[in-house]
């Protein structure tokens, strides 16, 4: 065994970390959510940056016990019948009342005014869904962003972009992790589309 690790700690100011859950190919390939080509492709080049734990879900932040894990909860998967870039994107499904998915196990040094980026498609359900960062030496203190509120109604068009800057409960510490808490979902089919951590105007 060892502690997780991860090479997800370049500095921001040289290069973005952006991914669009794309696996570098498809049945088709969008841009911007819109439909551009309409045939298979494949193109490994194109990959993006895929979540560390595949899938680490849990009733408690980091729980890692058989007995943290929810009976019947959420499911996820890389799906290809939608985009917002590329040819898919990350699904997550189900109903719970209360779960967490951890996605990146990171190592970025943080400063005021980072861009945190979270684009989804709530295509069907309904659910409360938070981003949670959290920094090295405080994984279990998150600080946690409002993304989807379960009072939201599905729409299978339309794609929703939150961004939050990155302020003084951040600033100058370590990202050590990313995760969603999902809270009353019902139903939920929720496609992610986007989730970047940007400092600047990175192209």
């Amino acid at each position: 065994f060892m502690t997780a690790r991860s090479a997800l700690s370049w500095n921001l100011s040289e290069e973005p970390f952006i991914t669009y859950f794309n696996l570098g190919n498809g049945t088709f390939f969008n841009l911007n959510g819109k439909r551009e080509y309409a045939s298979q492709w494949y193109n490994i080049g194109m990959q993006d940056y895929l979540p560390t734990w595949r899938w680490w879900f849990a009733d408690k932040l980091l729980g890692n016990n058989a007995a943290d894990v929810p009976a019947s909860g959420l499911d996820a998967n890389f799906t290809w019948d939608d985009a917002w870039f590329g040819g898919s994107s990350l699904r997550l499904s189900g109903s719970t009342a209360d779960e967490y998915l951890h996605l990146f196990k990171t190592k970025y040094a943080l400063a005021n005014g980072d861009k945190v980026t979270f684009r989804y498609k709530l295509a069907k359900g309904s659910a409360d869904v938070n981003l949670l960062l959290s920094a090295e030496g405080q994984e279990t203190l998150p600080v946690e962003m409002k993304v989807l509120d379960k009072t939201t109604a599905a729409d299978e068009e339309e794609w929703v972009e939150k961004t939050f800057t990155v302020g003084e409960e951040l600033a100058g510490k370590t990202l050590a992790l990313i995760a969603l808490r999902v809270k009353d979902a019902a139903d939920l089919n929720l496609l992610l589309g986007e989730l970047s951590v940007v400092r600047g105007d990175a192209a």
